[in-house]
């Protein structure tokens, strides 16, 4: 236990001095301002503006034609004008999940948790490490913590980011959610990060290569390669329901459950293939790939020659 603290207090400290931390937490700031300003231009009447005049220039179905019903050739009407400068999100959990949550912070988390597993192995650092057989659990499990905390870390930065940028915008929510709602939801994307994470590290150890956990970085969290799965599934569903079944099962499918915030967390019927919520189905996918990843670093990983 001393000796995974020190390891944890050593690399805390090579973090803080490096520029690896301050890098991802720059680009998660830009992201966040970023998407909420484009969110706030929405809400503006240039925007609108620019919604009438694309239709005005859409060629008119047969039978219907594109007319301007308001004085300042918005082409809008009052209601419809009025809902695009409406400055409301749904909560702040689903403001969250469509801000950065989705894709982007598991990218994020992904890259630096197989930079922080393959560096020590790059610098020789690890061979002095893990020279003895005794402290190789030790230096593992102290990378996992490490990696689940900056996980932990990268999350709250993003929510009080998010949370300080439209109000500085000012946007109010629709729903509040409970404590329980809200942290819930907090924890649970705090799993989907740490799996992502935990699985990057994985690959780095096994392969002793970043380039490979960095590839997986840019593939799996950013629900490329599960996008290209559902986009087959979808065409086989209808001859085949056990695929569409299965593909609810898919990490992506899980996690865009999420971004609907904390307020449906706990709803069931989400799930087509067993009738669950998203918190549990998200726990189960997410808790076992977690679980699994720890496992296979404490024993296969511990176990490698250096």
């Amino acid at each position: 236990m001393r000796a995974m603290f020190n390891l944890l207090r050593s690399d805390v400290y090579r973090l803080v001095r490096g520029k690896m931390l301050w890098v991802g937490l720059s680009f998660l700031a830009l992201v966040v301002v970023g998407a909420a300003g484009l969110v706030w231009f929405a809400t503006t009447p240039e925007f609108a503006q620019m919604v009438s005049e694309q239709a005005q220039q859409k060629p008119p179905q047969s039978g219907m034609s594109v007319t301007i019903t308001t004085p300042n050739n918005a082409g809008l009407d009052a209601e419809e004008v009025q809902v695009l400068n409406e400055k409301t999100l749904g909560s702040r959990t689903y403001s969250y999940g469509n801000t950065f949550m989705v894709g982007f912070l598991g990218l994020i988390v992904a890259v630096l948790a197989a930079l922080l597993a393959s560096s020590d192995f790059d610098t020789g650092f690890a061979k002095n490490v893990l020279a003895g057989r005794g402290n190789r659990r030790a230096y593992f499990a102290e990378k996992l913590v490490l990696i689940a905390a900056l996980c932990g870390a990268f999350l709250l930065a993003g929510m009080l980011l998010s949370d300080a940028a439209y109000a500085v915008l000012g946007f109010s929510y629709e729903r509040t959610e409970t404590v329980a709602e809200y942290w819930s939801w907090a924890g649970l994307s705090w799993l989907v990060l740490t799996s992502y994470a935990f699985l990057a590290a994985l690959i780095a150890w096994a392969t002793r290569s970043k380039v490979a956990g960095v590839v997986f970085a840019a593939l799996v969290p950013t629900g490329f390669l599960e996008s290209m799965l559902l986009s087959a599934a979808a065409v086989l569903a209808p001859a085949m329901p056990l695929v569409g079944d299965a593909m609810q099962w898919l990490p992506l499918s899980v996690q865009q459950r999420l971004a609907a915030g904390g307020t449906g967390l706990f709803e069931a019927g989400a799930s087509a293939a067993a009738g669950l919520s998203p918190a549990v189905q998200g726990l189960i996918v997410f808790g076992a790939i977690t679980v699994a990843c720890a496992a296979l670093a404490l024993t296969v990983c511990r176990r490698r020659d250096v």
